[in-house]
């Protein structure tokens, strides 16, 4: 008996903001570097304050919409539609991206999940702002980052069309998650065309005597690489601080690159918590960030 191949798709997260927008062509250039499929989820929900109404009190078309299933969807179906048509313009026409329009009603978070489990990377945007100082990750977002079948991918809102990364970083710590994270981040950098550099975060030096720390760390990296990567290590660039992990990658991350980050995958439950480091790097780097999970265990 046949069985169907799972089709694997880049999954976007869609509401009309302008972080939404940048992630949505975000996402949309990922699907064509990757050849996947572009699914555009859009989850909308009756305001449960609004039902029954008062006495006297009208609403307008657009609440009136949200008020009767049939209309609410139809409503979030012509907002996703206005909001794909110039996305699939911008990438070349419909030939080129094949975009799988989602109306759900429902939770965005959950939706969301749901999506992922037949995905390659699911793209969110975002309106946390760099450095230690403040960040807006919205519950959603939270969400997704506990529970997704696939990488998440997070991107700050920005102006204009998104442009090309002009490096991919990745974390790297010996770890199992690591080196799952280390090599979806090669694959990533190749089908851009765009440098690889590993970073890794140290505090105290463990060599032997005389020798210099920084190049020993050094060393170990280049070695951890070339077991993980095999020939696709051949020019790498590393990246070694004598810093906590998350301060490093935060530093080394500026607003036109990618940071790839690792989390130890758990069980099947839901309340499996995602690395410190990880969501350090997510409420606040510059740039985008993925989180993957690393293989889950048993």
């Amino acid at each position: 008996m046949s069985t169907v191949e799972p089709r694997l798709e880049v999954v976007v997260g869609v509401d009309g903001s302008p972080a939404s927008t940048t992630a949505l062509g975000v996402a949309a250039r990922e699907a064509v570097a990757t050849g996947r499929a572009l699914r555009a989820v859009h989850a909308w929900r009756t305001p449960t304050a609004l039902v029954g109404g008062m006495p006297g009190i009208g609403y307008s078309y657009a609440y009136a919409g949200m008020l009767d299933a049939h209309l609410g969807a139809e409503t979030a179906k012509h907002q996703l539609d206005d909001e794909l048509a110039e996305v699939v313009q911008s990438a070349g026409g419909q030939g080129q991206l094949q975009v799988i329009p989602d109306v759900r009603e429902g939770d965005a978070g959950v939706s969301l999940v749901e999506a992922s489990t037949l995905a390659d990377l699911l793209v969110l945007g975002s309106r946390r702002h760099g450095g230690f100082g403040s960040a807006v990750i919205g519950s959603a977002t939270n969400y997704v980052l506990h529970r997704a079948h696939c990488p998440v991918l997070i991107v700050p809102a920005q102006p204009g069309p998104p442009q090309p990364w002009a490096r991919v970083l990745v974390g790297v710590d010996g770890s199992e998650c690591s080196r799952h994270a280390l090599t979806w981040a090669a694959d990533r950098a190749r089908a851009h065309g765009c440098p690889l550099v590993a970073v890794h975060a140290w505090l105290f030096g463990t060599g032997a005597r005389g020798v210099d720390p920084q190049t020993e760390v050094e060393s170990w990296l280049r070695t951890e690489c070339e077991s993980v990567l095999g020939p696709q290590a051949r020019g790498l660039d590393l990246l070694v601080v004598q810093d906590y992990a998350a301060a490093a990658l935060l530093a080394a991350c500026e607003p036109e690159d990618l940071l790839v980050v690792g989390t130890q995958s758990g069980s099947l439950l839901h309340d499996v918590v995602v690395g410190s480091v990880a969501m350090q790097c997510a409420h606040h780097a510059r740039g985008s960030v993925v989180v993957v999970r690393g293989p889950q265990s048993p």
